[in-house]
């Protein structure tokens, strides 16, 4: 397992997702959900063997509270600016400050586990190297790792994920 891989958790402010559904759930449902959500996921990329930090970039209080809790680092820059601006702001960080890698997952990842972030960092080779692990459908990708950080240009990583 390739090592200094550095989690990047972009996390939009809460109030307002799952908009898709909003013909189903109320706005307090909704950010009860996305609170349980963020939180999964956040716990299981704190349980992850092999990573040697976590840096979630958010302007949520509340995520920021919850991240720092597990020893993440948070950083606001980026935050505004959609997944992929959000991943970028972080990876661009991790570059600069020349971590080995880095792998992105979003915040609402249904029923991730340690176990399968563990899974996807045991395959990716050392650097320079590129891992997609594709969306359930097939119409995305849940994690990409990058190592060095900056290897691939993350509009091209998102245009070849499907996203």
């Amino acid at each position: 397992m390739p090592a200094d891989i550095w989690a990047i958790m972009p996390v939009k402010e809460l109030d307002g997702a799952k908009q898709r559904l909003a013909s189903l759930l109320s706005p307090a449902q909704r950010r009860a959900l996305i609170e349980v959500m963020v939180g999964e996921v956040l716990d299981a990329v704190a349980g992850a063997h092999g990573l040697a930090g976590i840096l979630v970039v958010t302007l949520d209080p509340l995520v920021t509270t919850m991240a720092s809790r597990l020893g993440a680092r948070i950083t606001t820059d980026g935050a505004r600016d959609g997944h992929t601006g959000s991943v970028t702001a972080g990876l661009n960080l991790l570059a600069r400050e020349g971590r080995g890698g880095m792998v992105t997952l979003p915040g609402d990842i249904p029923a991730a586990t340690s176990a399968e972030i563990e899974a996807v960092l045991a395959v990716h080779l050392p650097a320079p190297s590129f891992t997609i692990s594709p969306a359930h459908d097939d119409l995305g990708s849940n994690t990409v790792i990058c190592s060095p950080p900056d290897a691939v240009p993350q509009r091209l990583a998102a245009s070849r994920c499907g996203k």
